[in-house]
């Protein structure tokens, strides 16, 4: 049973390591890195620019992750660890926040745009 678990988790790893690398080289290979921080405007036509609350939630996101990793190489270095350390409360309400203001941004940013008719 024990290689059948082990067999699976590195089956899921070689997945997961998989679509990373599909998303990577589609946004490298066409060079469209910087269209995740364009605004996207309503009727689906691309617009150049920059929405400040995608830049805030992609900044909040990667320091929230980086913060989470060096928590858990804190957790590693104490001493043997059998699961992944519990996110912090104040963890939870920053990544909530931040995802507030971005849902928030984007629903502001289309209803404007749909009453002034662009």
């Amino acid at each position: 049973m024990a290689t059948l678990a082990y067999a699976i988790m590195w089956f899921m790893f070689a997945w997961l390591a998989a679509l990373a690398a599909i998303v990577l080289l589609r946004l490298l290979g066409n060079g469209r890195l910087g269209e995740l921080l364009y605004t996207s405007k309503p009727g689906g036509a691309a617009g150049n620019d920059i929405d400040p609350e995608r830049v805030q939630l992609i900044v909040v996101s990667l320091g929230a992750i980086g913060y989470y990793f060096v928590q858990g190489i804190q957790a590693a270095a104490t001493g043997p660890i059998s699961s992944l350390p519990e996110a912090s409360a104040a963890l939870n309400a920053v990544l909530a926040g931040s995802n507030t203001l971005y849902l928030s941004g984007k629903l502001l940013r289309h209803s404007t745009a749909g009453a002034t008719g662009r």
